[in-house]
């Protein structure tokens, strides 16, 4: 009887497959904390999780931006973003140097 919960317990598992996170989609315009850009998806999201995950930062929350989907971006890259933020001013406001000694602020469009 263990075998056979087993071996259903397997065959269940192995019709689910888990996908790598996705970028999300262009959100706004606006301004965005640049924490990393990286030409893999997957450093993007270590990024992130380093960070604190999705949604971590200032108010606005981070994400990993596809830059195929923003104007003012170099098109290839996948970027960890804090943002949108309505000024560079009120971007600039939020401390993340301390964690990422070379992030910086960005407008997106």
């Amino acid at each position: 009887m263990i075998f056979k919960t087993f071996i259903a317990s397997s065959l269940l598992a192995a019709s689910f497959t888990i996908s790598a996170p996705t970028p999300a989609n262009a959100q706004a315009c606006g301004y965005y904390i640049i924490l990393g850009c990286f030409k893999n998806a997957n450093k993007a999201f270590e990024r992130l999780n380093y960070i604190g995950g999705p949604g971590a930062g200032g108010g606005a929350g981070s994400n990993v931006l596809d830059t195929n989907q923003y104007p003012n971006f170099r098109n290839g890259w996948y970027c960890v973003g804090d943002g949108p933020y309505g000024s560079k001013q009120q971007a600039q406001s939020i401390a993340w140097s301390e964690m990422i000694p070379d992030a910086y602020v960005k407008n997106a469009c």
